[in-house]
């Protein structure tokens, strides 16, 4: 027979141990019953504790080798480590991977942490599921993936080699921070929406907001379909953007090297170039 156990690690995370074997001999047998004895009052011992700082797993169904486990509230979800990550929008806090015994996850101040165990070659497969969620910091090689996202403010942060798709983000306020390679697909609509390039980034994006502003110091690569009122460009590295635009104004101002081109219809520009700057705008209508 084999047993599922989960405990937690010196760190805090919930760790899964598997491949637990019944013998046929009387001696193993009593070593076995006393171990899952220990177990399970270590357990019952964890469940009782009302620490929200611990995840506390309140329900785990094992299908195959992927468990779901019903977990406390988090708003934020910080992963670090190789995984391709799939993010649901749904009543219940749950959280599930497809290989347990390589990953691990504990709930800090209302912040999901999950990690890998180093010097895995396959990303593991998580599966989350939030009412709602204001925060993502993504570490390390990581696909993040997403239908929908509604909240009154969401912050993503990528750093290492990141991939995010998420196919509509619905928010009051939007900001992206990049120190590492990635990249970003991603329908925005928001009053207010920031990206902050510092690595190496490449965007695809449509932006629907009343303000939206791309800095960017490290090398960026843009394609843009932006509707709403200001849209502001400054960049210091090396940018390279195309975007089409409905909008009123566009501004900024360029101590970098940068090729932009203007499309769609606008009321004003007004970009400060240097010597390294390339603006087309002979596709664009200025009203």
């Amino acid at each position: 027979m084999k047993v599922t156990l989960l405990i937690l690690d010196d760190m805090g995370y919930w760790i899964t141990l598997q491949h637990v074997y019944l013998k046929h001999y009387v001696k193993m047998k009593r070593l076995f019953l006393s171990q899952i004895a220990l177990a399970v009052c270590l357990v019952g011992c964890v469940a009782g504790n009302g620490d929200n700082h611990i995840g506390k797993i309140n329900h785990k169904d094992v299908i195959g080798n992927k468990e779901n486990h019903t977990i406390g509230y988090f708003h934020g979800l910080e992963v670090n480590g190789k995984f391709n990550v799939h993010f649901v929008e749904g009543k219940v806090h749950k959280v599930s991977f497809s290989n347990p015994s390589q990953a691990s996850f504990r709930i800090e101040e209302s912040e999901l942490k999950i990690r890998s165990k180093h010097g895995i070659r396959v990303p593991i497969d998580v599966y989350i599921t939030a009412p709602q969620i204001s925060e993502i910091e993504l570490n390390g090689t990581i696909n993040f993936k997403a239908k929908n996202i509604h909240a009154s403010k969401l912050d993503i942060d990528t750093k290492g080699t990141v991939n995010v798709d998420v196919e509509k983000i619905s928010v009051t306020s939007f900001d992206f921070d990049n120190d590492g390679t990635v990249n970003f697909n991603a329908n925005v609509d928001a009053m207010k929406a920031e990206f902050d390039n510092e690595g190496t980034c490449k965007l695809n994006i449509a932006v629907s907001a009343q303000n939206m502003e791309l800095s960017n110091s490290g090398t960026q690569t843009v394609n843009l379909d932006f509707k709403g009122l200001n849209l502001i460009l400054d960049n210091k590295g090396i940018n390279n953007i195309n975007a089409v635009l409905d909008c009123n104004t566009v501004s900024g101002s360029n101590f970098g090297t940068s090729k932009i081109v203007l499309s769609g219809k606008a009321k004003e520009v007004n970009i400060h170039p240097d010597n390294s700057t390339f603006i087309d705008t002979t596709k664009l209508n200025i009203e």
